[in-house]
């Protein structure tokens, strides 16, 4: 690293690797070598990756690069959960950092539960630090649940440090029974907390859906993401929520510059509903539901990550072509990657 740094006094055009940048950056920052430092920062910010994103976040913290702080914290907030928890490097991530990523509002996932498994993972990373691969799901739930019963994992001396993890989760997104069983059999969260969540579901499921108990959309709302990375540019998924159904779309138009989506709800007894493979699921029979949603799309334009929004809406959902959808969301000439979230609340009635 210093041989590069001292060789950039003498040449113009000094080759940089990304492997080394961190240690140039260093010998760049105590040589006072201003230029070359500066063209450090430029390439970390164009390369920050899985392997990359934690050295580059400490390195930016330890010389004040805002740029480059940001700029890893930007990475985090939409590849948490498509590309980095799967990662060796997962283990590196701060957990100041994780816990402020985890309550960004620009934070992209595919469904409040793989928020809940990737701090589930990182833990059992932390508490395992000789692991060199990431186990199966079944194996690290298994090691949770060898721990003694005697207590939660978190009011455990080992576990009340990842307290503030867990509270930074929206654990009522969580509404699949079958995770909802599993968060029950690790005996991870207090028991406070899950009677807490369990009663909101009961109340909700034999409300119609209402949530009386979520008021703030910006830091409640349950949010589904579609991660667009690639052909071919149609994506759909639907979601089960209290007993209804919406199919979430987004896709490329036809003039190959547009791009759209949308949800719509989907009535129980439409056939294309069945011939998808759902556990068995609660159907309520509500003809209408009022929904607060928001659509929001982050892409790249001109080299900068920007956020598209519907904001937030309120609108009742029945059973007719008309009410069934909800407002379009139309971009023009966006790239690929595309991370598109859906946010749901459904106010009392």
């Amino acid at each position: 690293a210093f041989a590069v740094a001292l060789a950039s006094l003498y040449h113009s055009e000094v080759k940089l690797n990304v492997e080394d940048i961190v240690g140039i950056l260093a010998a760049a920052a105590v040589l006072q070598i201003s230029t070359l430092f500066q063209k450090c920062i430029t390439l970390m910010i164009k390369s920050i990756s899985s392997p990359t994103v934690c050295k580059f976040y400490c390195a930016g913290c330890e010389y004040k690069v805002e740029s480059l702080v940001k700029a890893c914290e930007r990475w985090l907030e939409l590849n948490l959960i498509p590309q980095f928890m799967s990662n060796l490097h997962f283990h590196e991530l701060p957990m100041e950092l994780l816990q402020r990523i985890l309550k960004s509002p620009r934070l992209f996932t595919y469904s409040e539960y793989h928020l809940l498994k990737t701090v589930i993972y990182w833990v059992f990373l932390k508490l395992n630090p000789k692991v060199q691969v990431l186990p199966t799901h079944g194996i690290i739930l298994a090691y949770f649940n060898s721990l003694p019963w005697k207590t939660t994992f978190l009011k455990m001396e080992i576990g009340q440090k990842y307290i503030a993890l867990f509270q930074s989760l929206r654990l009522h997104g969580v509404t699949n029974s079958q995770h909802l069983k599993e968060m029950q059999q690790i005996n991870l969260l207090p028991k406070t907390w899950m009677l807490r969540l369990l009663t909101h579901h009961y109340h909700a499921l034999h409300n119609g859906g209402d949530m009386p108990f979520l008021t703030n959309f910006s830091t409640q709302a349950l949010r589904f993401g579609l991660f667009i990375e690639e052909e071919p540019q149609y994506y759909s998924k639907t979601i089960s929520l209290y007993g209804f159904y919406f199919e979430l779309k987004a896709f490329r138009e036809k003039n190959g510059t547009t791009f759209t989506s949308y949800m719509q709800k989907i009535e129980y007894t439409d056939p294309n509903l069945h011939l998808q493979v759902f556990e068995p699921q609660s159907y309520s029979l509500r003809q209408e539901r009022e929904v607060q949603y928001e659509i929001k799309v982050q892409s790249l334009v001109n080299g900068k990550w920007e956020v598209f929004s519907t904001g937030k809406l309120i609108q009742v959902f029945g059973n007719t072509p008309k009410t069934c959808k909800s407002q379009v969301l139309q971009l023009n000439r966006l790239t690929l990657p595309l991370y598109v979230t859906f946010a749901f609340l459904f106010p009392s009635s």
